[in-house]
């Protein structure tokens, strides 16, 4: 991870020195995908503390219209796979596959390197499966929220490192809890055009 994020602050550097001064343009649309690991926080059982996964992967790919450069909107997917982890309660895994209208507001978006937050709020399918409990799932509203930034590698391509928290309201008789949250770090590459 640290050989990671040291890749990209170079990229970084490198833009900036280059004078590479490509910035966000009004109308300009962007597709892009994105990959990492995604961290669930643990549920709050009366028999103890309960992870509902350990760390997993968690891909997916989004399309953001600039309305101007400041304010963005968009549409992203996703998918997040949590491995089995065992705890003092029982052993789960989990996984949610979610779809989202976002907002992001860019700070600096005349520069080559940009800060944004990005604001969501959609519909996920959320899975998960207890030993000995058997198996519950939901499909209800989502939202996830965080910061991120953004370069720029020329004047169509992107490379951006976000990290995001999400929030899904679940059923405490299904799963024991009533809430479903979860910490993301990703890499994200984009096409702009």
């Amino acid at each position: 991870m640290k050989k990671l994020l040291a890749g990209v602050f170079i990229f970084m550097a490198a833009a900036a020195y280059a004078g590479i001064d490509y910035g966000l343009e009004a109308g300009q649309t962007r597709i892009g995908v994105y990959g990492g690991m995604s961290v669930p926080q643990d549920w709050d059982w009366t028999a103890g503390g309960v992870s509902p996964g350990r760390t997993g992967p968690m891909f997916g790919a989004e399309l953001v219209r600039n309305i101007v450069p400041p304010l963005s909107i968009g549409i992203d997917i996703n998918y997040a796979s949590y491995g089995k982890e065992s705890s003092a309660a029982a052993a789960v895994n989990s996984r949610v596959f979610g779809g989202h209208v976002t907002g992001r507001l860019n700070l600096f978006p005349e520069m080559p390197t940009r800060i944004y937050i990005p604001v969501a709020a959609g519909i996920s399918d959320f899975q998960s499966n207890t030993d000995g409990a058997g198996s519950a799932g939901e499909t209800g509203f989502s939202f996830f929220t965080g910061a991120g930034v953004e370069f720029d590698l020329g004047p169509e391509w992107t490379l951006g490192l976000e990290g995001r928290y999400f929030y899904m309201p679940i059923d405490r008789d299904k799963f024991g809890d009533d809430k479903f949250t979860s910490i993301s770090l990703l890499l994200k590459l984009g096409a702009r055009f």
